[in-house]
């Protein structure tokens, strides 16, 4: 009796539970916001990284098995790429901008000597849309939006491979909001205003049973309307959202939305993005230790986040330091030749 007592609980919280966690069915671009991540206050954003390229081992176990014993080192050397190494820095204006420093160094130090390259963008987002690599334009949009929890940049991308996804102005539920817009000028109007309170009447109070009725029916709908494009599933032992379009689909935490992995189709071609264990890297905002990549033209490659930050600004503006940095590059290059490794030259600036 007892462990049927036990069944029937278990049973009835499972529903329950269930039907708890489709209520609060996300939207598409809210997919892409981890909930556990607080806002981003306007300020530098500090990321470091490095890249390595995977290599094909079917490619270099033939390689390795018709070179020469002489050049078999070169024929090993010529299939592994030099990892590449970057700094970047976020800044988010109060305008909403985004402002981008990219800075590329050969060495994991990361040492002023080892420099290589430099990249500013003054407004990331709208820069995105017009990079003529659609691999690069959808990593940058990936790292944006880890590390300012900001889904514009990666909505702008999904909404072009598939006109089925909606950005949330699009899903949202327009009697809903024209009410609480009307709600919002109506506080407004009467804030400090004893006559204006006595004249005006809330939008919220109908003047008679239908409407009141109507408003009632209203006020208890979802902001956002549920798609039928986005499912709650359980892989393994977890719940996970799954967003399946026709050229985009993906699986993301069931309360916390990280991101798990994303395909994303252009004709015969396919973007994959699978992420590793989300950590603490500023021991603050959770965040992929390292993201898996295959790019549209097939090369395949591993990003490892070695360093998180953020801070408010109280020094130089990310313009300045860039011309900073593009000074001390023109000076390495009149003293070096070293030349900058080609891993990933379609994903990355």
């Amino acid at each position: 009796m007892c462990y049927k007592t036990s069944l029937v609980f278990l049973i009835s919280f499972f529903f329950i539970f269930e039907a708890k966690v489709f209520c609060a069915t996300p939207t598409m671009e809210g997919l892409f916001r981890n909930g556990d991540n607080k806002e981003v206050a306007s300020g530098f954003t500090v990321l470091k990284f490095y890249v390595n390229e995977v290599v094909d081992e079917e490619k270099l176990k033939t390689t390795i098995v018709t070179a020469e014993s002489g050049e078999l080192d070169k024929a090993v050397k010529s299939e592994q790429s030099k990892p590449r190494y970057f700094k970047c820095v976020f800044s988010l204006e109060r305008d909403n901008k985004v402002q981008f420093l990219q800075v590329e160094y050969t060495s994991p130090e990361m040492q002023p000597e080892t420099l290589v390259g430099v990249k500013y963008i003054p407004d990331l987002i709208k820069d995105l849309d017009s990079v003529e690599k659609p691999s690069r334009q959808l990593f940058y949009a990936f790292l944006n939006m880890f590390v300012l929890n900001d889904s514009r940049a990666i909505s702008n991308q999904m909404e072009k491979y598939d006109s089925g996804f909606q950005k949330n102005k699009l899903a949202m539920n327009s009697d809903k909001k024209g009410l609480l817009l009307r709600q919002k000028e109506y506080l407004s109007a009467i804030k400090g205003d004893a006559k204006a309170k006595e004249s005006l009447k809330s939008p919220l109070e109908g003047s008679s049973e239908d409407e009141k009725t109507k408003l009632t029916e209203i006020n208890n709908q979802e902001m956002y309307q549920k798609s039928d494009k986005i499912k709650l599933e359980r892989v393994g032992r977890k719940f996970m959202w799954n967003l399946k379009l026709d050229n985009v689909s993906g699986y993301f935490g069931n309360i916390d939305h990280r991101l798990q992995n994303i395909t994303i189709k252009k004709y015969d071609a396919e973007f994959r993005l699978s992420c590793g264990n989300y950590v603490l890297l500023d021991g603050i905002h959770n965040f992929p230790e390292m993201l898996r990549i295959q790019d549209f033209d097939g090369g395949s490659y591993e990003v490892y986040m070695t360093y998180l930050s953020y801070f408010a600004n109280s020094g130089s503006s990310v313009g300045t330091r860039y011309k900073e940095y593009l000074d001390q590059l023109a000076k390495i290059k009149k003293s070096t030749k070293e030349v900058m490794p080609k891993t990933a030259e379609s994903l990355l600036y």
